[in-house]
C-alpha cells in the first residue's frame, strides 16, 4: 500500500477512535447517526459491523484501536459497494426504454364505471 495512503488512514482511524471515546451509546447507535456517517441507516450500520466483526450493542467508547483500524474499512467497502450497485440498477432501467412512462392520472382523464366495457 502506499505510504500516504496508508498515513492517511491511520489519521482516520485516530479521528475515529477520538470521536467514539467520549460516547456512551452502542457503536450501532453511533453508525446510524446522520449527522456522523452519511447515508448508514441500520442495514448498512450492520454490514459494517458484520464486515468489521464488531458487536452491535458494544458502547462506542470501548473499541480499541485495531477495532476501529478494521471499522473504516469496512464502511468504505459497504458504501462504494452499494454505490457501485445502485449506479447497476440504474443503467439496467435506463436501458429498458421499451417501457412507456405511466400516464398521468387525473380526476378528469381517470376510467369511470360506465366508460368500462
Amino acid at each position: 500500500m502506499d505510504s500516504a495512503l496508508s498515513r492517511s488512514m491511520l489519521h482516520l482511524t485516530e479521528v475515529l477512535q477520538t470521536r467514539l471515546a467520549n460516547l456512551c451509546h452502542s457503536i450501532k447507535t453511533f453508525l446510524m447517526d446522520q449527522s456522523r456517517v452519511v447515508k448508514s441507516g441500520n442495514i448498512y450500520a450492520l454490514e459494517f459491523l458484520f464486515l468489521a466483526r464488531i458487536s452491535l450493542v458494544r458502547p462506542a467508547k470501548s473499541l480499541q484501536l485495531d477495532e476501529v483500524d478494521c471499522l473504516y474499512p469496512a464502511i468504505r467497502a459497504t458504501l462504494l459497494s452499494a454505490l457501485d450497485q445502485n449506479l447497476r440498477a440504474t443503467e439496467l432501467w435506463n436501458s429498458l426504454s421499451i417501457i412507456p412512462p405511466m400516464e398521468k392520472r387525473t380526476l378528469s382523464n381517470r376510467p369511470r364505471i360506465q366508460d368500462r366495457p
